[in-house]
């Protein structure tokens, strides 16, 4: 199978790098390529969950729950950067100290030292530029992405118009992960247009764009009005029975004998109907108050 990225070939366009593709079922046209794959097999990916093996014969227990893709990412990100670049490999050896081996960081370091090089981090435009990019037209009401419409006034002056391809579509880069805004390259300022979800004040909300994605699939997979219909009652009949199982929970939650505490029960306060004769300074005017300091 011949594997080949946009984005990839983008980024080496972009940074003047040649690209030259090996021939498809032939690993022997990129042998460190296959040895790096094995690396990161034996390193990392062996160890994650969902692991089955590279063929039938080593396969394993397919492990439930596995990992996400965004989680996968950041995990190899990691494990790159603190464990595959800081481990001493038999491939970088020093001619003049055999009897060496070096991590991939100490090796760039050296090497680093004796050739001319800046490393600048990227910019923003450089960042955008290697996003995945989506061929779409420019509409009135703005650019229309995956049920969504992203909008900028910066788009004024391109509405309805056909840019400069074969086919008359616009490239609108993406972010993959973060579906709030898109950006389009002015083709003559060269300038980018940040285009803004309209429903941006809901569309950030935790897990949107799973819901969206997948949401709709469930009641609608055959396509059949009938089985959309069953797949309601049975969601409705499915609520019922956990709003009975929780009613009847509740209800032997109140029956259950509640243990009570006996009050003693206070001084006897008895106040004569006229008391207009009685003297509150004299010792004989006692209402059976209790001293705080007796308790």
């Amino acid at each position: 199978m011949d594997f080949r990225s946009t984005v990839f070939a983008d980024a080496c366009l972009a940074y003047g790098i040649s690209l030259n593709l090996a021939a498809p079922g032939s690993p022997t046209d990129k042998p460190h390529v296959e040895r790096a794959f094995r690396t990161v097999r034996e390193g990392f990916t062996q160890y994650l969950a969902g692991y089955t093996g590279g063929d039938v014969s080593n396969r394993g227990k397919l492990d439930d729950p596995v990992w996400t893709m965004e989680t996968l990412d950041l995990l190899f990100a990691m494990w790159a950067s603190t464990i595959y670049l800081n481990t001493p490999s038999d491939a970088l050896r020093d001619p003049s100290r055999p009897d060496l081996t070096w991590t991939p960081n100490q090796w760039y370091a050296a090497l680093f030292r004796v050739s001319a090089g800046l490393p600048i981090p990227f910019s923003a435009e450089d960042y955008i530029a290697l996003m995945p990019v989506e061929k779409r037209t420019i509409q009135a009401d703005g650019i229309h992405i995956d049920n969504r419409v992203y909008d900028s006034r910066g788009l004024n002056g391109l509405r309805k118009l056909r840019s400069n391809s074969a086919d008359g579509k616009w490239a609108v880069r993406q972010h993959p992960y973060n579906p709030a805004a898109v950006w389009l390259r002015h083709a003559e300022s060269g300038e980018w247009i940040e285009c803004v979800d309209k429903s941006l004040s809901w569309v950030n909300a935790p897990f949107v764009t799973d819901a969206t994605a997948h949401g709709p699939d469930a009641p609608t997979r055959s396509g059949s009005p009938d089985a959309a219909q069953d797949a309601f009652i049975d969601h409705i009949e499915l609520y019922e029975k956990n709003a009975r199982r929780e009613a009847a929970r509740a209800h032997r939650a109140k029956t259950i004998p509640q243990p009570t505490v006996a009050i003693p029960a206070g001084p006897q306060v008895v106040v004569p109907d006229d008391a207009s004769g009685l003297d509150a300074g004299s010792p004989v005017f006692d209402l059976g108050l209790i001293d705080p300091e007796d308790i």
